[in-house]
């Protein structure tokens, strides 16, 4: 069965680009997509951290529907008017009762899916979105990645993708996963091994640096990597993806991920505020060594 993206959306005018961004990667992949309105009985709204505020939903059952449709046909005609080679993705809207994240769970057991798209919060907060809303189960219990999509983001291609990390063992999976994604996408992948001032040096014979190379030898021009060094490391990050115009930044959710814990203390709403850049966070997902037997799945579980 042909694998969708899974756009998560709130039928908000504010949150199009979400949508845009499923769109975009649905064509550069050729993927159906999925639409997904979760409708909670109530719904949080941030005005201060720490300090939520409750507010009823608005729309009625009826209304739904007719956003959610609206938005369908939206994205089909822009499909249309985009796509010379005529790819046109089957387009399938969903409204369900609930936790979001249990509705995407539901949803992840019946589709096949290859990337999770939603909107970060905008709010005065972004750390909400990650610590204390129903998107934080989301982010952090998906089996697939997620592409969180800030605020202002107006992109139009993902053509560049920068991955932080630290070298460990445990980033080989994600990193495997971002060049096959590439492949697809034609993408060049710049790989940044973020490194803390008098902190001891990666490891040279690191599983990390021989994927990087295996891959070189291959795609060259495809594949570049550096280190960033700083004290304050998610601000000299942000500097670092202006300055080499990253379309995306990449990240492991490994529970020992160093990079994905500064995220996780409060440093994501120093990330993305004032940032047009979305963050991809991918799970832990099976390397190629445990895949090989099965040529017909990628690292997400199914062809890509």
């Amino acid at each position: 069965m042909k694998k969708s993206i899974l756009i998560l959306t709130s039928l908000s005018d504010k949150e199009r680009n979400v949508a845009d961004a499923g769109q975009i990667l649905a064509g550069q992949l050729h993927k159906d997509l999925i639409l997904l309105h979760s409708n909670d009985a109530i719904t949080t709204v941030v005005y201060y951290p720490g300090l939520p505020v409750l507010t009823e939903s608005t729309l009625s059952q009826q209304e739904r529907k007719t956003k959610i449709s609206i938005l369908s046909s939206q994205l089909k005609q822009t499909f249309a008017e985009s796509h010379p080679d005529n790819f046109q993705p089957k387009i399938k809207a969903i409204i369900l009762e609930g936790d979001l994240d249990e509705n995407v769970k539901q949803v992840l057991n019946k589709h096949p899916v290859e990337m999770i798209v939603m909107g970060a919060c905008t709010g005065s907060s972004a750390e909400h979105f990650f610590l204390g809303s129903g998107t934080t189960a989301v982010t952090h219990h998906s089996t697939v990645p997620v592409l969180v999509i800030p605020p202002h983001w107006n992109g139009n291609s993902i053509r560049f993708i920068t991955f932080a990390t630290r070298f460990l063992e445990q980033d080989g999976a994600a990193l495997e996963y971002l060049f096959m994604l590439a492949k697809h996408l034609g993408a060049h992948i710049d790989i940044v091994n973020i490194k803390k001032y008098n902190k001891v040096d990666m490891n040279d014979n690191s599983r990390i640096l021989q994927l990087i190379r295996k891959h070189l030898v291959k795609r060259p021009e495809l594949i570049s990597y550096h280190s960033v060094y700083g004290k304050a490391l998610i601000p000299r990050l942000k500097r670092y993806c202006n300055e080499n115009r990253s379309e995306v930044l990449a990240l492991s959710r490994s529970h020992h991920s160093f990079l994905f814990r500064l995220f996780q203390k409060g440093t994501l709403d120093k990330y993305l505020s004032g940032h047009h850049i979305p963050l991809l966070i991918i799970p832990p997902l099976k390397t190629e060594s445990q895949i090989h037997d099965d040529p017909l799945k990628s690292l997400s579980g199914i062809v890509l």
